[in-house]
């Protein structure tokens, strides 16, 4: 559990907030965010989202893409195909702290522990993902 001096925000890996980052990054639609390592100590929160599965995007998805099926997390839908996007993944604490104390961003219900294990591994295993940020997860306890 992670807290700034001062400050009443808990996060955790496996963590979820829906629209957390979504208006930061000028995103269409919301999405699911969620917390991949403990940033106590770094100062550094590795986050990920669950959006649309599309293999017809190149640039967001491919066959390297983790999928999420319906009932590993209440926010996947029934017949709706979803993976994970590890995309601007390493964000400063206090960045996210604020963006988590914005009125339209929800706590949601956290990943489940294989599921949050499972996007680890994915994540660190990849080759696309950059050092800094297999080393942030590599380093949050498991």
């Amino acid at each position: 559990m992670t807290t700034n001096a001062g400050s009443e925000i808990k996060l955790n890996p496996g963590d979820t907030f829906f629209n957390l980052m979504d208006r930061l990054l000028r995103l269409p639609k919301p999405h699911l965010w969620f917390i991949l390592n403990d940033p106590a100590g770094t100062g550094q929160v590795a986050l990920a989202n669950i959006t649309t599965h599309d293999p017809t995007n190149r640039r967001r998805c491919g066959a390297h893409c983790l999928i999420v099926r319906h009932g590993e997390h209440p926010f996947v839908a029934e017949g709706h195909t979803s993976c994970v996007r590890y995309a601007d993944v390493l964000y400063p604490l206090h960045r996210v702290e604020h963006a988590v104390k914005h009125p339209e961003a929800e706590r949601r219900e956290p990943l489940s522990r294989s599921l949050l294990r499972r996007v680890q591994l994915d994540l660190v295993n990849s080759p696309h993902t950059p050092d800094d940020v297999k080393d942030a997860v590599r380093a949050s306890p498991r």
